[in-house]
């Protein structure tokens, strides 16, 4: 939300700290800044990441090893690189996506791949991070896009939720790509090595399990796995 005290959140994948966005009232509404916490030290770190591009921080994910920081906003991706030498340096090179709030950005498992979607958008685009803002391939949907989510284990395959009963998923050696048909759902994910993939539906407490390996022997059935929910949690108390 664009009012919001607290844009956007995310934790490092390799060390105890954490990057929050969060407006920057001295300058425009819309303006952003992000500042990274340490646990161990238990205080601020002096690096403040902000740039004129940066407004209106949608989502951020920091890149499997921690060195880069691709952080979501109107009209394309501040794309952070930490150096090494120096954990209080960093420079920003930005992935535009002209007209468009970027909802989505999600590293592949090796860091090569930065997968993107913006609000409303019928497309996603997959950016070779080294080749920088020449390194776009753009993908069309016949949906709208929801979710972005690599498959954990060398992130061989990408999946793509639609708005519609459908969603892809993408092989990232061809980019060739497989449609499945479903019902509703509310989100997904992989299991940790990626030949599991699991739906959650909506509306009715259905977990549906999509094997991606013949070695994968699941209890699927037609009807999906019955997940019985205690309605009790469900109550504000």
């Amino acid at each position: 939300s664009s009012s919001a005290a607290v844009r956007c959140f995310s934790w490092h994948p390799m060390l105890a700290r954490y990057g929050v966005a969060v407006p920057d009232a001295e300058i425009s509404k819309t303006r952003d800044r992000i500042y990274i916490r340490d646990l161990n030290k238990g205080r601020w770190e002096d690096l403040v990441l902000k740039h004129q591009f940066q407004n209106n921080v949608n989502c951020m994910q920091w890149s499997p090893v921690g060195n880069k920081l691709a952080v979501g906003c109107d009209h394309g991706i501040c794309l952070w690189t930490f150096v090494a030498s120096n954990s209080q340096s960093a420079w920003m090179q930005f992935l535009p996506c002209t007209g468009a709030r970027i909802k989505c950005v999600e590293f592949s498992p090796c860091g090569r791949y930065l997968a993107t979607s913006a609000v409303g958008s019928y497309k996603f685009n997959i950016w070779d991070v080294a080749k920088g803002q020449h390194g776009a391939t753009p993908f069309s949907c016949s949906s709208e896009v929801l979710q972005l989510n690599w498959s954990p284990t060398k992130g061989c395959s990408l999946f793509v939720g639609m708005k519609e009963n459908y969603f892809v998923v993408y092989k990232n050696r061809t980019w060739g790509s497989q449609k499945w048909t479903c019902g509703k759902y509310t989100t997904a994910c992989w299991n940790k090595n990626g030949q599991v993939l699991l739906l959650a539906m909506r509306n009715r407490p259905v977990i549906e399990i999509i094997p991606f390996s013949p070695k994968v022997r699941t209890l699927r059935s037609p009807k999906g796995i019955q997940v019985n929910i205690n309605q009790d949690l469900l109550l504000n108390k």
